[in-house]
């Protein structure tokens, strides 16, 4: 929910980089002093192309934090990080509801470690009534700030001390839609402090604290549109859904080849294989099908719902299906498989997973690739969006050194 990819260089991938922020004095979240005017390496993680407005920037003020999660959270049923996971039934049972704990540090990203959460809740005609993660991220202060394996270990032992905040992602209906079984879902970002308490803006990276949504959909794509003149958030133009809050982000895959893991019994890569692989089938049943597709069902039964015209159309699917064998999801990655995105770059850097048994003549020999982030563009409000869809690591270019 947090964290975050490096704009124009190394990006990361994680359906973690959940974080969010809210309110003002107004709302009771957690406020911010004063933004200002963010230059140079402060741009980090600030959304792409923002309108200078007053002292700052129109999309990172209390203001359009506060307006952003009065969109998502009418009700202040999610003000608190218990709150938040009372809401979105953590830790019951019943219903067929998964839930899982899995820990790794996120190499590629912003090297915290993760202790992510997640919770899959199957609804009615195959369609996931509530997709949610909550993730406690750990940043253990070492000399020269290096980030260590240290992080993951600190996560392990859940150590107050490096606790650093918790992200929280819900893929669900909007509140007043909850009693129909065939509502369309959305993301909806959160962030909270420590202490439990939402915050309307977090400081990812050490450069500057950033209004919400603006960290999450920097890398879960979407849009940051400028508040309506009465101050309420804004909708995205010819979606389906046209609801406010709904910025048209998505849940992040979950790049099982890019973590670092403790060498703690159960903390494993392969303790946690089979976890992180439910993460990955849940984050794919929330990905559409291409507009005029029929409904499709998902490797575990889910229904993936086709996507507007203009709305993202679920390429990044084939990610997910690429790593684990094929759309049924049928094998783990391989411990020394990478993803190799396609038709950028040379002609090695092949669209494929290199396993032990890939042929010499394939990209696995390859110079290392690394992603760079593609941010969509600040698209103009009052016309037809682009279509939008999750940065990073998803839309990847190969980069050789």
């Amino acid at each position: 929910m947090s964290a975050r990819c490096l704009l124009r260089l190394a990006c990361a991938s994680l359906a973690a980089m959940l974080v969010a922020c809210s309110g003002g004095s107004k709302s009771g979240d957690a406020p911010v002093a004063s933004f200002g005017i963010p230059i140079g390496i402060q741009r980090f993680l600030l959304f792409p192309n923002p309108v200078v407005s007053g002292a700052g920037f129109e999309t990172n003020t209390d203001a359009y934090a506060s307006a952003y999660y009065a969109a998502i959270d009418p009700y202040r049923q999610r003000t608190t990080l218990d709150q938040f996971k009372a809401a979105s039934g953590f830790g019951t049972g019943g219903g067929g509801a998964q839930e899982h704990v899995a820990v790794f540090r996120d190499v590629r990203d912003l090297g915290y470690g993760r202790r992510m959460t997640g919770r899959y809740v199957p609804g009615a005609a195959g369609l996931p009534e509530r997709v949610a993660f909550v993730v406690e991220n750990y940043r253990v202060d070492v000399p020269g700030g290096a980030h260590t394996r240290a992080n993951v270990d600190a996560a392990v032992a859940q150590d107050s001390a490096w606790h650093v905040g918790t992200s929280a992602i819900e893929w669900s209906c909007h509140p007043d839609d909850a009693g129909d079984p065939g509502c369309r879902r959305y993301a909806k970002y959160y962030s909270f402090a420590p202490d439990g308490k939402r915050q309307l803006a977090v400081d990812l990276d050490g450069q500057g604290s950033k209004a919400m949504p603006g960290p999450c959909i920097t890398c879960h794509g979407g849009r940051a549109d400028a508040l309506e003149a009465d101050g309420s958030f804004p909708k995205v133009a010819n979606t389906v859904l046209n609801r406010a809050g709904d910025v048209q982000g998505r849940l992040q895959i979950l790049q099982v080849e890019s973590f670092e893991w403790s060498a703690t019994a159960g903390y494993t890569r392969a303790d946690q294989e089979s976890t992180l692989k439910d993460f990955n089938t849940w984050v794919l049943c929330t990905y559409p099908m291409a507009t005029g597709s029929p409904d499709a069902s998902g490797p575990n039964g889910c229904t993936r719902r086709a996507a507007g015209t203009n709305e993202w159309q679920g390429g990044a699917a084939a990610l997910i299906e690429s790593a684990y064998g094929g759309s049924t999801l049928p094998r783990p990655p391989s411990t020394t498989a990478r993803f190799r995105p396609d038709g950028q770059g040379k002609a090695a850097c092949t669209r494929k997973w290199c396993g032990p048994t890939a042929a010499p003549a394939t990209a696995c020999a390859a110079p290392k690739i690394r992603t760079t982030s593609i941010s969509p563009r600040r698209a103009n409000s009052a016309g037809t969006p682009s279509a939008s869809r999750p940065t990073c690591s998803i839309a990847a270019t190969c980069l050789w050194r």
